[in-house]
């Protein structure tokens, strides 16, 4: 998951709360709302509605597909859907995966701008907590 994914899993809510063939599973468009609306209301930590997305990302790639196929000279439109994923999750694989040195992870993170949330309450150190428990 990455920014870059946010539009496909944005059109797969939207399939299945709008569009006709998503009627059949309107229910999960609606369950994923009000989860995020309770999870808001609570505070709770970002990651825990992680595991809908992979829901909203098919329903995404359907309705994708579905416009695509309908016209013939979008056809690119999927190559380049890919490769944007690919580079942008190439870029973001240091912040979710702990693959460079923590003091290269920070002038990464730094360079590029954006940061993890702090979802930790009391001090926190220069790595993000999630990679800082990996070193003790």
């Amino acid at each position: 998951m990455h920014p870059f994914n946010a539009p496909i899993w944005l059109l797969g809510l939207g399939w299945y709360l709008f569009a006709a063939p998503g009627r059949p599973f309107r229910i999960l468009g609606m369950a994923y709302l009000v989860i995020l609306i309770l999870l808001m209301v609570r505070q709770v930590k970002a990651y825990y509605l992680t595991p809908v997305y992979p829901m909203l990302l098919a329903a995404g790639a359907v309705a994708i597909e579905d416009f695509v196929r309908r016209r013939q000279p979008l056809k690119f439109v999927k190559p380049v859907l890919v490769s944007v994923l690919a580079v942008g999750g190439a870029i973001l694989a240091p912040m979710a995966v702990p693959i460079l040195p923590p003091e290269t992870y920070a002038k990464y993170e730094s360079a590029l701008g954006i940061a993890p949330p702090k979802e930790e309450r009391r001090a926190v150190a220069e790595l993000p907590q999630h990679f800082a428990d990996r070193f003790g």
